[in-house]
């Protein structure tokens, strides 16, 4: 598969830069199937979409774009690398899926199964609810909670929630009192090195600065889902509520 995408890296970046004439050098043995691992209609989607047509329309290549959606990217990556190395297959993810969630997921595949061709935009993350709650800003959401409406809070990235998860569960409070920061440094640190390491296009110390801004919120849902399952549980700790509501405090100020 490694062979498949440095192929089709090369003729669309040719393509982006070159005339037609050089990019004729390579062309695919047939249509191109456009692997998304985004849902059909979101901006990511009409965005890889509007890639290949431009393609299409400089290069004369035909792109089949096809939806496979699912675990952080990894269902596109496991049906991408048993397919075809002669270049007629590309795949659109998140960089996370070639990072922490191929590492989480322990599927038997590494980076260097697969070239990162090049990054096409920068995503925020946002807060969304239900249209049915009527919640027009946060501090709607943060009123609800006031006063006794329960709030399900979705962490935002699988690492965000992981790593909520393991220092909940591999460290008492008063450990966590005490470390919680140092080891958020040292998880930082080691996320730089290696996005350098398997993504060198990205900016780690941004990605890492954004996610630890987002990591009281992935703690406040773990908080959130052990009040709800088990309300007398040993980790609704202080230093749990502490965080949850830093993360409440944040949301409200943003």
């Amino acid at each position: 598969m490694k062979n498949l995408i440095k192929t089709a890296a090369a003729a669309i970046v040719f393509a982006a830069s070159s005339t037609i004439a050089t990019a004729a050098d390579w062309t695919p043995p047939g249509p191109i199937k456009l692997m998304i691992a985004f849902a059909a209609g979101g901006g990511a989607d009409t965005q890889a979409r509007l890639i290949a047509e431009d393609l299409e329309a400089k290069m004369g290549w035909k792109f089949i774009p096809e939806q496979l959606t699912g675990k952080g990217g990894m269902n596109l990556a496991l049906a991408m690398k048993d397919m075809p190395n002669d270049g007629s297959v590309i795949g659109m993810v998140v960089t996370e899926t070639l990072g922490y969630n191929m590492q989480a997921a322990n599927a038997g595949v590494t980076p260097d199964d697969y070239t990162a061709i090049t990054t096409t935009a920068g995503f925020q993350m946002g807060v969304v609810s239900q249209s049915s709650k009527g919640w027009m800003t946060i501090a709607d959401a943060v009123a609800a909670a006031k006063g006794g409406e329960t709030l399900r809070f979705g962490a935002m990235s699988p690492k965000l929630g992981d790593l909520a998860y393991l220092l909940g569960s591999c460290l008492t409070e008063a450990e966590l009192t005490v470390h919680h920061d140092r080891l958020l440094d040292r998880y930082d640190r080691l996320l730089v090195d290696r996005l350098a390491q398997w993504q060198p296009a990205v900016d780690g110390s941004a990605v890492a600065a954004e996610w630890r801004a987002l990591h009281p919120i992935a703690w406040a849902d773990f908080h959130r889902f052990l009040s709800g399952w088990s309300p007398g549980h040993a980790k609704l700790t202080r230093h749990a509520q502490r965080l949850t509501d830093q993360a409440l405090h944040a949301l409200h100020a943003g």
